[in-house]
């Protein structure tokens, strides 16, 4: 993608302004908890160096954490929610899962995985009779067969869940090919899981096969249309293959249903495409995440800068010719956070703005 405003940006200082750090953190933002725990072997050993992984249900979110030499481990920073937690051995196979974990606020739940208990427990017991009857005969048929259909059940779990764990491993390495291939072969297992769909959709994205991308996001969101975070990875593919229209439609509905996601998300997004100096998605995500929260002192800011780029020079009277929007922008972040991190660069743009170029200044910037 072109890049705009390179004569701009050297005389206006802005190189380096921003890092990694100044991406918001999702969990920042959320309500927290934590969840610690002991993972013990058949033979009540510890199991050092084992993996433990937090999926929410509810979401393409996933964390993870390895235990010590005591088999201990500890999550501080897990946001509210429903969770499959899984045990991972160090080699990287599933040796136990719990599913429907719920994380309360403000407390931390103890989780501990005792293989010699969990492997040997027999199946669940079967349904009480109805009220007035006994299980016989024919229920007990109907058990035995339920007990069948839950153990085929826990099996292809186990399958697909292994063969995320594969793909986690291989997107460490961007071994990306490989990586896509085992999340295909899970979609195979089940296609009716939306999180499979996305994060196969998140390994075409860092492929940069974006067409692909947006396929497997628009698979997720059609079997969970109101999974804010499907939305939400569909717009920003949307907003990197040039269909900003389209984005900020997607984005919109995912903001009308966790608005706060949503702008955690098109601020984070922002600042990647500043990063990249693709300066018309950042003010078109900094934009997008302003109408969630005009109170974002520093998405103002960026978005001023952004705008900027198309900012141009009267070469016959030596002054700047700014977008409104952008001096606009710089303003609010000024009204918003006066002492601000940005408010001494902010403050001097706007006077430069207000005068002229420098000739001389401003050749020594042309390549």
């Amino acid at each position: 993608m072109k890049k705009h405003g390179r004569h701009l940006r050297g005389w206006l200082g802005i190189g380096g302004l921003l890092a990694a750090g100044l991406l918001f953190s999702g969990s920042a933002q959320a309500q927290l908890t934590a969840m610690v725990g002991h993972c013990t072997d058949q033979q009540g050993k510890p199991i050092a160096g084992a993996t433990v992984v937090f999926q929410e249900l509810d979401r393409p979110a996933r964390y993870q954490v390895k235990t010590n030499k005591k088999g201990f481990y500890q999550h501080y920073g897990l946001p509210l929610g429903l969770f499959k937690v899984s045990l991972l051995g160090p080699d990287g196979k599933v040796m136990a899962a719990v599913n429907d974990v719920q994380t309360q606020l403000d407390t931390t739940k103890t989780l501990d995985f005792d293989l010699r208990k969990m492997l040997h427990a027999g199946p669940p017991p079967p349904p009480p009779p109805p009220p007035g009857g006994i299980a016989l005969g024919g229920g007990n048929a109907n058990t035995a067969a339920a007990i069948k259909a839950l153990q085929q059940r826990q099996k292809l779990v186990a399958q697909i869940n292994a063969l995320v764990a594969q793909n986690d491993t291989l997107a460490k390495t961007k071994q990306w090919p490989q990586a896509i291939s085992a999340m295909q072969k899970a979609i195979t297992l089940d296609p009716r899981l939306g999180l499979l769909h996305s994060d196969l959709g998140d390994d075409y994205l860092a492929a940069g096969q974006l067409p692909a991308a947006i396929a497997a996001y628009q698979k997720a969101v059609a079997l969970e249309p109101k999974n804010a975070s499907f939305l939400i990875s569909l717009g920003n593919a949307q907003l990197r293959s040039g269909h900003p229209r389209q984005a900020m439609q997607t984005l919109g509905q995912a903001g009308a249903l966790d608005p706060g996601e949503a702008k955690i998300a098109l601020f984070n997004e922002g600042v990647k495409f500043y990063n990249e100096s693709k300066m018309d998605l950042a003010a078109t995500a900094l934009g997008a995440c302003l109408k969630l929260d005009p109170s974002l002192a520093e998405a103002w800011f960026l978005q001023g800068m952004a705008l900027l780029s198309s900012a141009s020079v009267d070469p016959k009277t030596g002054h700047i010719q700014a977008p409104p929007e952008a001096i606009l922008a710089l303003k609010k972040y000024l009204q918003l956070q006066p002492q601000g991190p940005n408010a001494a660069v902010a403050q001097a743009t706007l006077q430069q703005l207000a005068g002229t170029v420098q000739t001389k200044y401003t050749a020594h910037h042309r390549h």
